[in-house]
């Protein structure tokens, strides 16, 4: 089995790493493995209303973070189209020329939705959402000169599990999964630790653990049990 890792992380909010392999000669088979549960400081939030409307756009380029944005594989440069939001709260990156566009009454936003071709390179995967759902976006945030017709532009990729939250978890966990709503999963992200700050890992699951206490009628719905496991299983092996 070959594997290629690369370097462009698609809007991860956690550590990733995206592979390539190819097995006995086949088709490469594309893959990733993060741990989402870690907050980016270089990543914009936001809580907004999928609509039905869309706009094209010709990119040769992504963001891959609201600070950062690279070139596109020749193959993947071309016409891309972005579903229409309605904003309603913006943080991070950006938030500050977000709200401030709220303020005056301009609340409409571009999604442009990435996933990964056969060749384990990004491709546009259009609009999705179906009109009125309302989702928390973790999304990176073009520069102003590379928005759609003047419209801030976001960017969601592949591997951002809670990119669009909770948008597909719904059916993916079924009916009667408890899980937090957009606003409150916009609060339990507050206390998510960055890279930076996982560096004392055993404070940041004790902020965890303080906010699901303090939360008790939240603490028991999804996401917050797996990110109190996860991340604490993973501090206890590096016993720090």
């Amino acid at each position: 089995m070959i594997t290629r890792t690369f370097g462009i992380c698609l809007f991860c909010t956690g550590f990733f790493t995206l592979g390539r392999a190819v097995v006995n000669g086949s088709a490469p088979v594309c893959s990733y493995v993060s741990v989402p549960y870690f907050r980016a400081p270089d990543m914009t939030y936001v809580l907004a209303t999928a609509l039905d409307s869309t706009l094209t756009d010709q990119t040769d380029s992504l963001a891959v973070s609201s600070t950062r944005r690279v070139l596109l594989p020749t193959a993947a440069r071309g016409t891309v189209e972005g579903q229409l939001l309605r904003l309603q709260v913006a943080r991070g990156v950006g938030a500050d020329t977000l709200s401030k566009r709220l303020e005056a009454g301009d609340s409409i936003g571009v999604l442009i939705r990435w996933g990964l071709g056969s060749d384990c390179t990004p491709t546009s995967l259009g609009p999705a959402i179906p009109a009125g759902e309302f989702d928390h976006f973790i999304v990176a945030l073009r520069p102003s000169g590379a928005w759609v017709q003047g419209h801030p532009t976001f960017e969601v990729g592949a591997a951002s599990y809670f990119g669009v939250y909770p948008g597909w978890l719904r059916t993916q966990l079924g009916r009667n999964a408890s899980l937090l709503n957009p606003v409150e999963f916009s609060s339990f992200l507050d206390v998510l630790p960055t890279g930076k700050e996982w560096s004392d890992c055993r404070g940041a699951v004790k902020r965890l653990k303080t906010w699901a206490h303090d939360h008790k009628a939240l603490s028991r719905k999804y996401p917050v049990p797996d990110a109190l496991r996860e991340l604490g299983g993973i501090c206890d092996k590096r016993g720090s």
